[in-house]
């Protein structure tokens, strides 16, 4: 067994200085990615009524009247579109997210039945995730949304 020995006090004044520099940079990124995701909601209302697109992150804040900030903005696609619409996409940094459910690991496959998965299988044949840092343009996602309505 190995064991961090963590000084017990007050953080010195370098880790107090560090801790303010990583809250605000946090603060800075919850905000890009608020934006972000604005931006992609906003992209995708015509699919979402149409019923081409769900998005995760509307279902959540009605169940739940909360806002999430996310690390990548989720979509539901038609699964017999996603992989070929994940090749048309990669270059704007959409990923596939989930390749396989737990079963489909070796380590959880003895654990973990289909039928108690049902769920995770059909959303994970279904998910592409686009990307909400600081270098997603609204050009980007103009050009994402074009190349999906054309689909």
């Amino acid at each position: 067994n190995v064991y961090l020995e963590v000084p017990v006090g007050a953080p010195s004044a370098v880790q107090l200085r560090y801790a303010v520099i990583q809250m605000a940079e946090r603060s800075r990124t919850a905000a890009v990615h608020r934006e972000r995701m604005g931006w992609w909601r906003d992209a995708f209302a015509a699919a979402v009524k149409s019923g081409t697109v769900l998005l995760p992150e509307l279902q959540r804040e009605a169940a739940s009247g909360e806002s999430a900030v996310l690390l990548r903005y989720p979509i539901l696609v038609q699964a017999a579109h996603r992989d070929r619409l994940w090749e048309r996409l990669e270059r704007f940094g959409a990923s596939k997210a989930y390749p396989v459910v737990l079963n489909g690991y070796a380590e959880f496959s003895n654990e973990v039945t289909q039928g108690s998965i049902e769920g995770a299988t059909a959303v994970a044949g279904r998910v592409l995730t686009l990307p909400l840092h600081r270098y997603v343009t609204r050009e980007d996602v103009a050009r994402v949304s074009e190349i999906m309505e054309k689909l």
